[in-house]
């Protein structure tokens, strides 16, 4: 059967693009955001004791409210990106376990206290602002519904393991 993805590694945004079309989340974002044109990277900093030897980016596009295209990228592809979001793995992962319990996270004060860093073209962001707040509960719900395993839970020898098998998987992809 299918295994659960790992945080870091292709499945996990593999198995998002999966879900969120499964669950028909087009028509939610269509709806919601219909003048939403938007490319968001994301930046978890390298955090060796986690498993994340390096920066690990990824990059998200919306057209039109709908989410087309979720992949792992160099850090220069995600710095071009209309908005970069950097978080902190631990961040990234208590986001995302609770989004899995149901609870949209405020991202404001997060934003606000430093937690999670944003930077980019404010003005396109300030364009969609009212849109925003109505999408992130829907991404981060759809984080949320992919069930993940932390490499950080992972014994010493597994995490040893999952450095090796990422290492591997960065060099297949180019990030």
């Amino acid at each position: 059967g299918d295994k659960m993805p790992e945080f870091g590694m292709p499945e996990y945004v593999d198995t998002w693009m999966k879900i969120y079309k499964d669950e028909n989340l087009e028509k939610v974002g269509k709806e919601l955001a219909p003048d939403l044109d938007l490319v968001m990277g994301t930046l978890t900093p390298a955090k060796p004791e986690v498993g994340l030897d390096e920066d690990l980016c990824m990059l998200m596009k919306l057209e039109k409210g709908v989410l087309t295209e979720v992949k792992y990228v160099k850090k220069e592809e995600a710095e071009k990106a209309t908005l970069l979001v950097t978080m902190p793995y631990d961040q990234a992962k208590s986001l995302f376990s609770s989004a899995a319990g149901g609870k949209a996270p405020d991202l404001i004060p997060m934003v606000m206290s430093g937690k999670i860093k944003v930077k980019g073209d404010m003005a396109k962001l300030m364009k969609y602002a009212g849109a925003m707040p109505k999408l992130m509960p829907i991404m981060l719900g759809l984080l949320g519904k992919v069930e993940t395993i932390w490499p950080d839970e992972y014994p010493p020898d597994k995490l040893e393991d999952f450095k090796a098998r990422l290492k591997k998987k960065r060099q297949e992809l180019g990030v």
